[in-house]
Formats: structure tokens, sequence, C-alpha cells
């Protein structure tokens, strides 16, 4: 199936290539590309010099195994500049930092290509993300328990359990116990959203409460939930991800990124028949072995290199919490607590303040929420027609 949606996608008159990341869903297509005759496949890898986030490695290995012209380039951030051009091609406070490497990696594959196909998709429909795993194990868990004694119960766990950042994610217990105590739309959204309501809400000014008029973001959550064609807890969550997260956040970057380089970006695990083939799927297809994509792994394992068809999903993220805590922390500073930000009116500096000063420290990682004020400080300095100072001409 995923082979018939790449070749259906391999008709162009112009150069084409393919974005790959070393993960499993951009290899699987490069492989499906290699299969379908397209030989050598022109690939584009982008990578950070903290290792912890840097694929390049594991796209090097693939591209050697497959045979691709492959192109790596390693990203320096450089100085906040960058978030006007976010702001610029969004034309919107958006608030993912990955989109900072999907911009870098369209700009290194225009250089070559005019089109690219692109692994995008592949989580919604196969279950790949750890939210998918997380609905599924706790859904008989909250069938077996009454909602009352889970919400004292685990809510009071929660509150007794230290939070543990530093640990590694299985000794978490804090976050666990706390979504256990909550329903299951409530659950989900605390695990998409970049902090929980009480900590955004304190982040806001009176001001802004007052005008939201007990507006709660979950509410939009709530309107496609209530339309799901699904009891099932798995399919029930990649429906939400479908309707919300996929058009919402992931094309949304993919998109603007690539046409604000004249690149035009193909993604075929969203071809519809494909999609609808694994809408059918049962979940023991999707989720094995505390896996996602299980049904895709295994379809990839005879083209891939063992080491990428079982490889843990990583992020594709932006090195945000080093550079907020580098040589950019203070003007990010300067740039939270005056200016546009504050002239809005919108957030409480106090708490502003308190998330900067706790982020530098090394008291908590609040990179995505200073990424989200500093993405919607850029979006008010552009309606205003104000942009950053050179630092260099300074």
């Amino acid at each position: 199936a995923l082979d018939a949606a790449v070749c259906a996608r391999l008709a162009s008159e112009v150069p084409f290539g393919a974005f790959l990341s070393g993960g499993l869903d951009s290899s699987a297509v490069v492989a499906a590309m290699a299969a379908n005759g397209v030989r050598p496949v022109r690939s584009f890898a982008i990578g950070f010099r903290q290792r912890d986030l840097d694929e390049t490695a594991h796209a090097a290995a693939v591209a050697a195994h497959l045979g691709t012209a492959h192109r790596s380039r390693i990203v320096e951030l450089g100085s906040l500049e960058i978030v006007d051009r976010i702001a610029a091609i969004h034309d919107e406070p958006f608030g993912d930092a990955s989109a900072i490497p999907t911009l870098a990696v369209a700009m290194a594959a225009r250089e070559e290509v005019t089109v690219v196909l692109t692994g995008d998709g592949a989580d919604e429909i196969f279950a790949g993300y750890r939210r998918h795993l997380w609905q599924a194990r706790t859904a008989p868990l909250r069938a077996l328990l009454p909602e009352s004694l889970r919400r004292s119960v685990f809510a009071a766990l929660a509150a007794a359990y230290p939070k543990a950042d530093w640990a590694p994610r299985p000794l978490r217990a804090k976050a666990t116990f706390a979504a256990l105590a909550l329903d299951p739309l409530a659950a989900y959204f605390r695990s998409v959203a970049v902090m929980p309501d009480e900590q955004r809400l304190a982040l806001f000014s009176p001001r802004l409460r007052d005008a939201l008029d007990g507006h709660r973001a979950i509410a939009a959550l709530a309107r496609h939930a209530a339309d799901a064609p699904t009891g099932d807890p798995l399919a029930w969550a990649q429906y939400l991800d479908l309707t919300t997260w996929l058009p919402g956040a992931i094309l949304t970057k993919l998109d603007r990124a690539t046409m604000a380089v004249g690149l035009e970006a193909r993604a075929p695990f969203l071809d519809h028949r494909l999609v609808e083939w694994a809408g059918t799927l049962p979940a023991s297809l999707k989720l094995r072995g505390g896996q996602g994509k299980w049904v895709l792994r295994r379809a990839a394992a005879a083209a891939l290199p063992p080491a990428i068809a079982t490889r843990a999903k990583q992020g594709f993220v932006a090195p945000i919490a080093a550079w907020f805590r580098g040589a950019e922390a203070g003007r990010l500073r300067s740039l939270l607590l005056g200016g546009a930000l504050a002239d809005s009116g919108d957030f409480a500096q106090d708490a502003v303040a308190r998330l900067i000063d706790r982020h530098r420290a090394g008291l908590g990682d609040h990179a995505r929420a200073l990424w989200l004020l500093l993405v919607y400080e850029a979006f008010l300095r552009r309606a205003a027609g104000t942009r950053l100072a050179d630092p260099a001409a300074a």
C-alpha cells in the first residue's frame, strides 16, 4: 500500500527528492522510492551539534544502505532573528519550534530539487506517538475504576510524588498519576499541551483571563471528540490527531516552510487509500511490544537496516532548551519582559520572569512555553511593522 502511494507521487517534470531524517517513516518512503525505480534518490537531512537531538548519523546509515545521493547539513541556530522569519512565513503565532529545522531542511533541499516526498502522517495513521500507547494501556484501568475513585486516589498520588524532570522517563510517575486522575479527553489534552491549564492561566494577565470569560483550549478538542465515529480508545486518540494535530500543526508547518522556499512537499502516508486502509487495522497491528507502527516496522524491515526498523521515535526538534540558557538568554529576557509583549498586557510579567529564571537556572525545562511567548512577541511586532535589530550591526 505504501509502495502504491509513493509511486503515485513520483510523477514530476522537475527534479525531486526526499527528506530523510533517519527515522522509520522517512526511511520507509525513501526505500519505497528506490524500489519504484528512483536511482539514486536525492535525500536531504539536517542536524544539530547537540548530540541527543542530532539524527544525521541515522540518516547517513539509511542513505548508505539504500544508495541515495545524500546531502546533510548541521544547522546553527544563530540569533533570535530566526523567530522573525518564522513569524513572517506563518503569518500567525505558530507555536511548534520544529518549524526551525523544517525550514532548514526545506532550504537545503531547494538548492537541488523542486519536489520532495516526506514521511509525515505515519504517526497519525499507524499510532506512532507515546500518547497512543498511553491511551490504549490506560483505557482498561479507567473502565475498571469509578471516576470518583480514580480522581481521589491518583490525584493524591500525583500530589505526593516528587516532580522529577531529570529522571529516566519510566520514573516520572507524577505526570502519569495526574493523567490517570483525568477523563480520557482531559488526559489527551494534557499529553499534547505545552503546560497544564493552571500553569497557563498563571501566565495570563487578569485582563486576559477576564477577556477569555472561562474559555479553555480543551473546548476545541471537545468538539472533535464529540464527533469521533469510534469508541475504541486508540482509534479515538488517532481521530483527534487526524482532525487537530495533523492539519493544525504538522501539515501547516510543512506546507508553509516548503512553500516559503518554492518547494513542493508530497506526503505518501496521507494518500486517502492508505489512510482508509490503516483505519481498518486492529490495535494489535499498530501497537505491539511497547512500540507503535508495528505493521509499518514489519513491512519495512526487509528494506531497511535492522536498527532503523526497530528504532524508537525521536522528535524532529530544535535545541531551544540549551539556546535559551546560552548566548541568547539575555536577549530573550529583554524581549519577553519589554516591548511588544509587555505592551500587549496579555501576560503577567512577574510570572513570565519566573519562567525565564527557572529555565535558565536549570530548575525545569520551560523551553516550549518560552518559545510560545517568543513567537507571540514576534507576531505582535510584525503586526506593528517592527523587526529585531541585527546584533552584528549594533
